[in-house]
């Protein structure tokens, strides 16, 4: 089996992101639409329909995510979702979801009514504490350990696979 790519790299989102849609993917092609794969819609573009996903280990300098540290993270404006996008944060060793005191270590855009900025991005931030003010954009982290984080985006649309809209990189909060 030929792999069309092992991992995508693109300089957005933090240092390195892995797209989660090629990672390992063979080509998929009309005469064989699923080689070799138990989910071949995963590397198929499927305008307005499904679900794409890209995580984030490293911030803006290439360092691990530390959850003593605090972090943000632009989500420019218009997310290219049709149904609503989210990020999560996940704990590595168990690869669940962070296990702090908020009930999900993330932030939806359906569920989480969030600070929007003027031109209509929105900042997430991520640490041990929330910023002041800033408590509704906050996912909280584990002092102690290392995280990565996750974009889900839901009905993805042509700004995601044509790369027009991309996320912001995750920051270090000095």
């Amino acid at each position: 089996m030929k792999l069309s790519r092992t991992i995508r790299q693109v300089a957005v989102f933090s240092v390195t992101v892995v797209l989660a849609t090629t990672l390992m993917a063979p080509t998929a092609s009309a005469e064989d639409p699923t080689p070799g794969f138990n989910t071949p819609a995963m590397t198929w573009k499927l305008i307005g329909k499904g679900s794409q996903y890209a995580w984030g280990y490293l911030d803006s300098k290439g360092n691990y995510l530390d959850g003593g540290k605090n972090y943000k993270l632009n989500i420019p404006k218009d997310p290219p979702a049709e149904k609503f996008w989210s990020v999560v944060a996940y704990d590595p060793q168990t690869r669940s979801e962070l296990q702090t005191s908020q009930p999900f270590p993330s932030k939806q855009s359906q569920r989480d009514k969030m600070i929007v900025n003027d031109d209509g991005s929105i900042d997430l931030y991520f640490g041990p504490e929330a910023p002041a003010g800033k408590e509704a954009n906050w996912t909280q982290t584990v002092p102690g350990k290392g995280w990565f984080s996750v974009l889900r985006l839901y009905s993805p649309t042509e700004a995601w696979y044509d790369k027009t809209w991309r996320p912001g990189e995750i920051e270090l909060v000095e």
